[in-house]
């Protein structure tokens, strides 16, 4: 059944982030290569960058609870923890503007860029930091149950940038399951509107 999540994983957490990593880096290169007639740039640019924003929020609401948790309570690496939470806050507010951009292009291209390279550094950084540490200092088995807990959150996980949402796992795992509603709803209503 899909809304079951089987919390005992065999994935390496590890090798979960990079698949996603992947990812959003395949999403970016989607809009990236949107050039098209600005007639049809609107359209083409608002389905790649919901698809980039759910992608992204989902997975960033994961690694906040379950990979910079393990970091910071567990690792004491708040030194390398907290340098990439504050990409991913700064990377959800960039996003949230340009959830509001998408029908004023003329503003669009500088903005997605800051946020294109934004994002690719904060994805090498962790790539090159918190990845080593992880497979270092966690057990195979250990970081097969974060993997499991990373699959858990991103089943209620919100699918866009909330402003005004706590900034701190804990806050965003008690509202996560609310802002995912909403978001829900958001979306079936923007469908219903663009038919």
């Amino acid at each position: 059944m899909a809304s079951e999540v089987n919390t005992r994983s065999t994935d390496d957490i590890v090798e979960v982030v990079r698949q996603e990593h992947d990812r959003l880096r395949a999403l970016l290169d989607e809009i990236s290569d949107a050039a098209v007639p600005l007639q049809q740039a609107a359209a083409v640019l608002t389905n790649a960058s919901d698809a980039l924003a759910a992608a992204l929020m989902v997975h960033e609401t994961a690694e906040e609870a379950v990979v910079y948790r393990v970091l910071k309570v567990h690792l004491e690496a708040a030194n390398i923890a907290d340098p990439r939470l504050s990409e991913e806050d700064e990377l959800k507010r960039l996003l949230a503007r340009l959830e509001r951009l998408t029908d004023a292009l003329a503003d669009y291209p500088a903005l997605l860029g800051r946020f294109e390279t934004l994002l690719r550094a904060h994805l090498t950084q962790e790539e090159a930091r918190v990845f080593p540490l992880l497979e270092e200092r966690l057990t195979s088995e250990q970081r097969q149950e974060m993997a499991g807990d990373f699959r858990a959150v991103e089943v209620s996980a919100p699918h866009h940038p909330h402003p005004h949402a706590p900034e701190s796992a804990p806050g965003n795992l008690l509202l996560a399951p609310v802002l995912a509603a909403i978001d829900r709803f958001r979306d079936r209503r923007r469908r219903r509107h663009q038919r």
